[in-house]
């Protein structure tokens, strides 16, 4: 079942002692995207982080990945973590409000994840917009439930 509240420190898992989680959103994209463009140098960091044996989350745009199918999957060789961050990268809340179809969001952009039917695919909203009715959506999809 999906939490109907936003992830916060009082329910953090534990980790071991100084502990960093790094997360890096909106890509993948590519080099030659402007600074400005979603995700740019996300091979790039993926690849300096894993040489300094550094590893993070990558929350990826579902419309990017089809754009730049290989990039998540080296990625994810080089030993991070892939994520999803919706497809076209909506803010949940509002688009649910405006009749948008939020489960379809994240089984559009999951399936585009490499490897995503063999272990379970994390997930952030962009803008940090959740809220228990786009909680209650994706719960009423029984799939949505077992597969994020």
């Amino acid at each position: 079942m999906i939490s109907e509240t936003i992830f916060n420190a009082s329910i953090i898992p534990t980790f071991p002692a100084n502990t960093l989680c790094l997360t890096f959103d909106d890509g993948p994209g590519e080099t030659g995207w402007p600074s400005t463009a979603p995700g740019p140098h996300s091979l790039e960091l993926a690849r300096y982080l894993a040489s300094q044996k550094v590893q993070a989350t990558f929350f990826m745009v579902g419309r990017h990945l089809q754009q730049y199918p290989g990039i998540a999957a080296e990625i994810g060789a080089l030993g991070h973590q892939v994520g999803v961050h919706t497809y076209d990268h909506v803010a949940l809340d509002d688009f649910l409000t405006k009749g948008g179809d939020v489960v379809r969001q994240m089984a559009l952009t999951g399936a585009l994840v490499p490897g995503s039917s063999d272990v379970p695919v994390y997930f952030r909203p962009p803008y940090g917009q959740w809220t228990a009715n786009v909680a209650h959506a994706m719960n009423a999809d029984f799939t949505t439930c077992l597969s994020y």
